[in-house]
């Protein structure tokens, strides 16, 4: 439907490295079907190594840099929001994990205390932001409390129980978006000034706010 053969062969057309930065990908070297299946089964070789252990850094380095290349060039597929937070999520885990042949013992949970801020920081980014976007749209089933009456049958992957949820009276979906936006707009507040007593000390965040 978006063959990442010919966005390859455009980008190969621009002059210079004006296209390697913008759209960094091992597609380069070849977009056909077998290179890009090649790609994915790389991703998933290299997910069990991480699953099992062994050098996870590396391992997390590698991924990401094949699910990069994926999304480079799977434009509309790709490019949704989940996608930018799993590129995100996978390049701190670089650095989250110890650069170790095989993971063990205490090294296992070692970390800076920045990169488990940072981690941190991007929970609460997806929480707020996830609240945010929806009343920023000006959307009225949000503003309203109606968005999840139409959520249940109209979710892309609706679960078994979804029709079961639909016919509960109207009260419970207002019930449920109202709590939805509080889950996502108020608490990430205390949640991230608590972990940012216990990460960074009570005396640099009173020093700091």
């Amino acid at each position: 439907m978006l063959p990442a053969r010919l966005l390859v062969e455009r980008l190969h057309a621009l002059p210079g490295a004006s296209a390697l930065w913008p759209a960094p990908t091992l597609a380069w070297f070849g977009a056909s079907d077998g290179a890009l299946a090649a790609l994915w089964l790389g991703g998933v070789a290299v997910s069990l190594l991480v699953l099992a252990g062994l050098a996870p850094a590396a391992a997390l380095a590698a991924a990401w840099i094949l699910y990069r290349s994926l999304a480079t060039v799977g434009q509309t597929f790709l490019g949704f929001q989940w996608d930018t937070l799993l590129l995100e999520a996978g390049f701190l885990g670089i650095f989250f994990a110890p650069w170790t042949l095989r993971l063990s013992g205490a090294r296992a949970t070692r970390a800076s205390r920045a990169m488990r801020l940072l981690c941190w920081w991007l929970a609460f980014r997806l929480f707020f932001f996830s609240g945010f976007v929806k009343l920023a749209s000006g959307d009225e089933t949000w503003w309203g409390l109606t968005a999840l009456t139409y959520h249940w049958w109209t979710q892309p992957l609706p679960a078994w129980t979804a029709w079961y949820v639909a016919q509960l009276p109207d009260l419970v979906s207002r019930f449920s978006t109202a709590a939805t936006l509080v889950i996502e707009l108020a608490l990430p507040w205390p949640t991230a000034r608590l972990v940012l007593l216990i990460l960074g000390g009570a005396r640099w965040f009173s020093s700091s706010a």
